[in-house]
């Protein structure tokens, strides 16, 4: 007869034992790559050529490697960027000089138009402003219309010299305008129309013969 006696019965299975703790955190992952914000250039014409400009008003021509305009008397004239181009954070720059004769009198002007929609009213205006005839060495003004052609803005005296090339640079954080010639920081102007849109640049000529070289346009680009 065989012996069992050495069997042990199984009995049933027991409960889970308790979760053992969490072990150390691993180390962290690589970073993400950061977005950038860079300056994206619209424009760079030196003068020698029409070809991406708009004539919206008077006679524009090329001369000597320049944009020339000799205006009739009391006449705006518009070169405009044919291109738009966003408008809310911008440096809009050019070379500009008013040649001795060609004047008719007070107010010459010569400057840049910025967030223009191509018609009157439209978009603001930074000139230099000779308020004799034709002697901004001691009538010169840094001006600006906040409305082209309807609504005056700030100004302030700034003697300039005839047939000398001047930049002119605006730097544009709608509705606040900082303007700088050659480089030098001159003064900020405000209550400027705020506006996203993409809108015209142009080139600005009064009742003078003026000239313009070297017109640049950047805008800041957000990730």
């Amino acid at each position: 007869m065989s012996d069992y006696s050495s069997f042990t019965e199984k009995g049933p299975v027991g409960v889970d034992g308790l979760t053992g703790p969490s072990g150390a955190t691993g180390p962290a992952g690589a970073t993400g790559a950061a977005g950038s914000v860079s300056w994206v250039q619209d424009i760079n014409e030196d003068g020698s050529s029409l070809t991406n400009w708009t004539q919206s008003a008077g006679s524009w021509t090329v001369v000597s490697g320049a944009f020339d305009c000799v205006s009739a008397a009391n006449t705006r004239n518009m070169l405009r960027y044919t291109a738009q181009v966003p408008q809310a954070h911008l440096v809009w720059e050019c070379e500009m000089k008013m040649f001795s004769g060609g004047g008719y009198g007070a107010g010459s002007q010569v400057g840049l138009i910025f967030s223009w929609d191509g018609t009157a009213g439209g978009g603001g205006m930074v000139i230099l402003y000779s308020g004799g005839a034709l002697n901004p060495s001691t009538t010169g003004l840094i001006y600006s219309e906040i409305n082209t052609q309807v609504t005056g803005g700030a100004q302030v005296a700034h003697n300039f010299n005839l047939d000398q090339w001047y930049r002119m640079t605006l730097v544009v954080g709608l509705p606040v305008i900082d303007i700088y010639l050659d480089g030098q920081y001159q003064t900020t102007f405000g209550a400027f129309t705020t506006e996203n849109a993409l809108l015209y640049l142009s080139l600005y000529d009064y009742n003078c013969h003026g000239g313009f070289r070297n017109a640049k346009s950047w805008h800041l680009s957000l990730p």
